[in-house]
């Protein structure tokens, strides 16, 4: 039987554990393995750091490269990669291939008695009408887009239990597919002409420049990211060549394409990449998740690619805090690795495709959990789940709030101009006032202040673009200065409030307004419901198996075919009628139960149970 203390095999003939999302012993699956993770990162940072940083993240010495994957070579994707490489290396596995009991048991191999197993974690949804009833996903594939709109799709965090393949006899039970499953994960031994590793992805991206954004090597400079410039700088790589044994030489060659990687991981993360929240500066609590995110991609990324990286020597200040929050709060660490996924893969996909170009294999797996229909129909129901896909109806990024508010702040200025025709408008930004546009050019004139060019999103640039639209601030606590020059000169005034704060006023206003729209609409589906409820055929008649003339169906069904449409498939009277493709109406109409699976035979197959069978036409032949 299945330990539910240490998730450890107990013997031979253990049951797989269920995927659930119940709770068990007061945390549900996915809580529990939230925690697994944190305190593996809070391990990790604490060996790393009891070590004087000589540990790397994930430390596998460079001996295995690719992401980890199951049976079927499908990838664990989400926030699982991280974990299943670092305890892929904690343990010294051969590669990072994981299975669940199932797929274990089917394989014809055990898992060893006393092995802890693996958490990984993963979303589903969940429907719901508005009732608050459970809608299957059958019968939410058949609604109409109206109809859908009117469910409440619920995204479900839920968990379940792998092991790797050399915590089972798989070797022994099958060990040629053990031995090709494992050897596509063996790192080469590359290293140029010094001795220091080589990785060939990352010098043809930076030869030919095919990052998204520039990368400029320089000698005695060390390694940074301007997000102002959007340029990346890196030292020589014989800068990094410190040690004098061939070993540590090898390895001084990672921490040259390790610091790469890790400034790369930060070029991702500005507004028009992945848009992270990329405030503060270095040495900032604010910027220390940044800085994680920034080391665990550099880590996932090279040891995917086959070399180990160690924590830089200035981000040793953080890691007090970052083990401090993990401890504190263990949700953190999905909010990390959902970054860090995210630019490890944008990374990975620029070094597939040097290597692509190169006619080595990719690292990447083709099929991707991450893109759930396009994989679904090929995976097979026990694999389905694999599947770490980003939650439905997620909220908006910061990057996407700012554009909506900045969108609505350009609305609010043309309103009040609208409005105002006549007057200068000096709108309160923070301690300051400022103008915009034409009105920026007339307080200029007015006061000598010193006129400005901006881009303003949403606003229209009637200069020349590169410059933007005319701007002018200064102080609040000029205002009795500026604004006498400003009447005598014989403008009319009007101060108003900050064009941000009225837009997020008038976006939560517009919420409210739909958010009663649809209690609103609720009430009206409700009693749209009642009265379709009226027309429901009842369960007996509905499942009456029997035609107007008397035919009998032996078999029934309806179902949804490998083109997404819906389809209907009966026995009637022993004879094995054609599959039919089924009208929307129809379908809308069987599962609402507002028609009867007769009435559906008899529309379908009318015609050709009104023809004598068969061997009937034969006998009227022969007589």
């Amino acid at each position: 039987m299945e330990d539910n203390k240490d998730n450890s095999v107990k013997d031979t003939e253990q049951k797989p554990l269920e995927r659930t999302e119940g709770k068990t012993g007061g945390k549900t699956m996915a809580e529990k393995a939230i925690d697994r993770f944190a305190q593996m990162m809070v391990t990790r940072l604490e060996e790393m750091k009891g070590q004087q940083w000589e540990k790397g993240w994930i430390d596998g010495g460079g001996r295995t490269q690719g992401l980890p994957q199951n049976l079927s070579g499908r990838r664990y994707s989400g926030h699982n990669d991280f974990f299943l490489q670092l305890h892929t290396a904690i343990n010294g596995y051969d590669a990072p291939v994981y299975a669940t009991y199932k797929q274990i048991r089917d394989a014809g191999a055990t898992v060893n008695k006393g092995e802890k197993a693996m958490p990984v974690i993963y979303w589903n949804i969940s429907h719901k009408d508005e009732n608050g009833q459970k809608v299957s996903d059958d019968a939410y594939d058949a609604m109409t887009k109206a109809e859908q709109a009117k469910v409440k799709t619920i995204p479900i965090m839920m968990g379940y239990y792998v092991w790797n393949l050399q915590q089972t006899n798989f070797a022994e039970v099958k060990p040629e597919q053990y031995a090709k499953l494992t050897g596509q994960f063996k790192a080469p031994h590359v290293a140029d002409t010094k001795g220091m590793y080589e990785s060939k992805e990352f010098d043809a991206m930076i030869d030919k420049q095919a990052w998204v954004c520039k990368i400029k090597a320089v000698e005695g400079a060390g390694a940074s990211y301007s997000e102002a410039r959007d340029e990346i700088t890196i030292p020589m790589k014989a800068q990094f060549k410190i040690h004098d044994t061939p070993e540590e030489v090898y390895k001084d060659g990672m921490e040259y394409y390790s610091s790469i990687a890790h400034e790369m991981a930060h070029s991702t993360g500005i507004e028009k990449r992945l848009g992270r929240d990329m405030e503060g500066h270095f040495g900032d609590k604010k910027y220390a998740k940044e800085e994680l995110v920034a080391e665990l991609t550099a880590a996932m990324v090279g040891n995917t690619m086959g070399f180990d990286k160690r924590i830089l020597d200035n981000n040793a200040k953080y890691v007090d805090g970052w083990m401090d929050t993990l401890k504190k709060e263990p949700r953190f660490i999905l909010s990390v690795m959902a970054d860090v996924n995210k630019a490890s893969k944008m990374i990975l996909d620029h070094v597939d495709a040097q290597r692509l170009e190169m006619g080595m294999k990719t690292l990447q797996p083709k099929e991707e959990a991450t893109n759930e229909k396009a994989t679904e129909s090929k995976v097979a129901p026990e694999t389905k789940m694999d599947m770490a896909a980003e939650p439905i109806g997620k909220p908006k990024t910061k990057a996407e709030e700012k554009a909506e508010i900045a969108k609505e702040a350009a609305a609010v200025f043309k309103d009040l101009k609208e409005k105002h025709p006549d007057a200068l408008l000096l709108l309160r930004k923070g301690d300051f006032y400022e103008a915009i546009g034409d009105d920026a050019k007339k307080v200029a004139k007015s006061t000598g202040l010193k006129e400005q060019h901006i881009i303003k999103e949403g606003f229209e640039q009637k200069n020349d673009k590169e410059k933007g639209i005319s701007y002018v601030n200064f102080k609040n606590t000029s205002l009795d200065k500026y604004l006498p020059k400003l009447v005598r000169d014989g403008h009319r005034v009007a101060i108003c409030d900050s064009l941000e704060d009225i837009a997020k006023q008038r976006i939560d206003e517009r919420k409210e307004k739909q958010a009663k729209a649809e209690v609103q609409q609720t009430k009206v589906n409700g009693q749209q419901q009642t009265a379709q409820m009226a027309k429901t055929i009842p369960l007996e008649q509905f499942n009456k198996l029997e035609t107007e003339d008397g035919k009998k169906i032996d078999h029934f069904a309806v179902f949804k075919m490998k083109s997404g449409n819906y389809g209907v498939r009966a026995m009637v009277d022993g004879q094995q009628m054609s599959v039919k493709a089924l009208d929307k109406e129809d379908r809308n109409a069987f599962f609402e139960h507002t028609t009867t699976k007769a009435a559906l035979v008899q529309k379908y197959y009318g015609k050709e149970l009104s023809q004598p069978k068969q061997e009937e036409r034969s006998r009227a032949r022969a007589v």
